[in-house]
């Protein structure tokens, strides 16, 4: 397909198909105006162009460096490694090595 305004126009269900979403999330992105469409009659067209650009706008990018988490960065820094227990893992929220409490049927009694 050649860059530019002189390419055919797609209906929804192929400009979903070329973004990889569905039909579904296609409708609501125009009905929030998310993405750029021309109404014609009943039909919402999409012209090739706009959705590569849609794309390419969309694109998030990885982090560097600096902003991965200290318990992220070792395990991405050597991935065949096996860490020591507890050495890489999210760390535990509070309260987490606590056991649970026990119920029994004698605290659902009103006093």
């Amino acid at each position: 397909m050649s860059e530019g305004k002189d390419e055919a126009p797609v209906r929804i269900e192929a400009a979903a198909a070329m973004l990889g979403v569905t039909v579904r999330w296609m409708r609501r992105a125009v009905e929030e105006r998310v993405i750029p469409y021309h109404r014609v009659g009943r039909f919402v067209l999409f012209q090739p162009s706009d959705l590569r650009e849609f794309f390419s706008r969309t694109r998030v990018s990885p982090r560097d460096d600096l902003t991965v988490p200290p318990w992220l960065r070792q395990s991405l820094a050597d991935p065949g490694a096996v860490p020591a227990a507890g050495a890489v893992g999210r760390p535990r929220r509070r309260g987490g090595d606590r056991p649970l409490r026990k119920i029994s049927p004698a605290d659902d009694r009103p006093a």
